[in-house]
């Protein structure tokens, strides 16, 4: 008897097809640092303001040695956590009921257009007078940000299911929960993953931009006070750790995407 098709795996691959992968994805990254020190060391920008990409990993090994990266690193991580998981999941059910019911869906999809159009920094202020100057109000505009993305893509995803796939089902037997679960859920999945990346690298955005209002800590505290120090390799090593942290997460999402969903990664 044949496997279903979302539990078939990838039968082939070609030959370097790894190694080639890993050297496209970081060439264009490893070109622009090369770059970026050689205009540095010739004097075609000043040394000052793009402080040359060498110099940066023993900043970011200070900091680390003083303990202050972790401290600003555990701070963002845990709101990116929060923002994540409550946004996330709360937009992906509502997307996902949204998308099956059109009772709900009809209004709900111009106040969703409106939400994502409007920039969640700008309620920040509406955050701060009605929940306080805390940690709510700083993680509203991610918390926002990750409900939207996750409702939009939940919703637009359950939409295009095929209607031969519940057809079929329904003609199984199948109705309620197993009819989701076995017609309308498998063909979402992709693009449920791609939200979940979306709004992962969304809320680490929001997370950072907050923190630079008002935080005590975080990656937004450490930039935005090397910036107003002038403190040029210091804020040059925060957003290479932010980069690389976005980097980092959304990497582990691919990764756990392949392997929940190998016959999505294999078309």
């Amino acid at each position: 008897m044949s496997q279903p098709f979302y539990r078939l795996r990838r039968q082939t691959e070609f030959p370097g097809e790894a190694r080639t992968g890993f050297f496209s994805r970081f060439s264009g990254v490893a070109a622009l640092l090369v770059l970026w020190e050689i205009a540095a060391h010739l004097g075609w920008i000043s040394r000052w303001l793009a402080v040359p990409p060498s110099r940066l990993p023993a900043e970011i090994y200070r900091l680390a040695q003083s303990g202050e990266l972790q401290l600003h690193l555990g701070a963002t991580l845990h709101r990116v956590g929060v923002a994540f998981a409550i946004g996330g999941s709360a937009g992906a059910l509502f997307g996902l009921a949204a998308g099956r019911f059109a009772l709900l869906r009809t209004p709900a999809q111009p106040l969703l257009g409106a939400l994502t159009a409007t920039p969640k920094l700008a309620l920040l202020p509406l955050a701060i007078a009605v929940l306080g100057m805390g940690e709510s109000s700083r993680n509203f505009p991610a918390i926002l940000a990750c409900f939207t993305l996750m409702a939009m893509h939940c919703m637009d995803a359950v939409q295009r299911v095929q209607p031969a796939y519940v057809e079929l089902a329904r003609g199984y037997g199948a109705s309620g929960f197993k009819l989701f679960r076995y017609a309308y859920l498998p063909p979402c999945l992709p693009q449920i993953f791609t939200g979940l990346r979306l709004s992962l690298a969304m809320s680490l955005v929001m997370v950072v931009a907050a923190e630079m209002i008002g935080a005590t800590s975080g990656i937004g505290v450490m930039i935005w006070l090397a910036g107003q120090s002038l403190a040029m390799p210091r804020l040059y090593a925060g957003l290479i750790v932010c980069a690389a942290l976005g980097f980092t997460l959304t990497s582990a999402l691919y990764w756990l995407e392949r392997r929940c969903l190998p016959w999505a990664s294999a078309r």
